[in-house]
């Protein structure tokens, strides 16, 4: 109960596309790989398992479309996840996954 508050804070329009960004299930390659869909759950990159989060906020691929304030250091990410520009990013991010 201690999280109802921002629970109730927080309005997002679920598309497919965020669903499957918030339940880390989709095109992930560790997703896919945990489902028996791929070899490896490494991200091309090869800096680490290609999640949701890696590819929001760490993946060097992604690195030159990341917005600046996905960027910032003391990022809080049930704010920017409610964010035009964010949401722009992830829905970029899913265009470039196979």
């Amino acid at each position: 109960m201690r999280y109802i508050h921002t629970r109730q804070e927080t309005v997002l329009n679920p598309t497919f596309v965020l669903t499957q960004f918030l339940t880390n299930h989709g095109k992930f390659q560790q997703y896919l790989h945990r489902i028996g869909k791929a070899a490896s759950p490494k991200c091309p990159c090869s800096e680490d398992d290609q999640t949701a989060m890696h590819l929001l906020l760490h993946c060097k691929l992604q690195e030159k479309n990341r917005p600046a304030h996905i960027k910032d250091p003391n990022i809080v990410l049930r704010k920017v996840i409610k964010m035009p520009q964010t949401i722009k990013y992830i829905n970029e991010i899913f265009q470039t996954l196979k």
